[in-house]
């Protein structure tokens, strides 16, 4: 049995009852930062087009808002992955509207279905502004939604504004 004073034994359980209460706050910090993004990622307003109409009009309507198109093959890791950066930016911007496609769908090579996905396509009024194959080759494997939404910056893709950003916007952007 331990012995020691009453003050031993007092600040003893006082310090256990703080430790266990930073760990309670550190958990709880923990929480609340998970639940914030199941909530960016429940809003998903990824929309996934089903066919080549629905594509064809999501890109001609594209003059009310910046596009976002998902170019993607289902059972990839790296497409998954991809997926979940766009429901994070989709919570975030919604001037611009993201989508995805299975490659299969817009009748892509074997060549690019293997090689090409994920890939992200900008449209701005029906027409094409960005087309970029491959983001993890470009980004790196461990990419985020931060590093996806600075290179979209450099390349002038405004997901904020939802359009596309002139050099002078794009410059007083990066001072912020």
């Amino acid at each position: 049995m331990l012995m020691g004073s009453k003050e031993e034994r007092e600040a003893a359980q006082k310090e256990a009852e703080e430790d266990e209460e930073d760990f309670e706050m550190s958990l709880e910090g923990l929480k609340a930062k998970r639940l914030r993004e199941m909530r960016k990622i429940a809003a998903n307003r990824v929309i996934e087009m089903t066919d080549k109409k629905q594509y064809s009009d999501a890109v001609d309507g594209s003059s009310a808002y910046l596009l976002c198109v998902l170019i993607y093959e289902p059972d990839s890791e790296e497409c998954d992955h991809a997926t979940r950066i766009l429901k994070i930016l989709a919570a975030d911007y919604q001037k611009t509207k993201f989508v995805r496609a299975t490659s299969t769908l817009l009748g892509m090579s074997i060549a690019f279905k293997t090689n090409g996905v994920p890939c992200l396509q900008f449209y701005s009024n029906g027409n094409l502004i960005g087309n970029f194959v491959r983001i993890p080759s470009i980004l790196g494997h461990d990419y985020d939604d931060k590093r996806l939404t600075k290179f979209l910056r450099g390349q002038h893709i405004d997901l904020l504004a939802g359009g596309y950003a002139t050099d002078s916007e794009s410059e007083s952007q990066d001072d912020d």
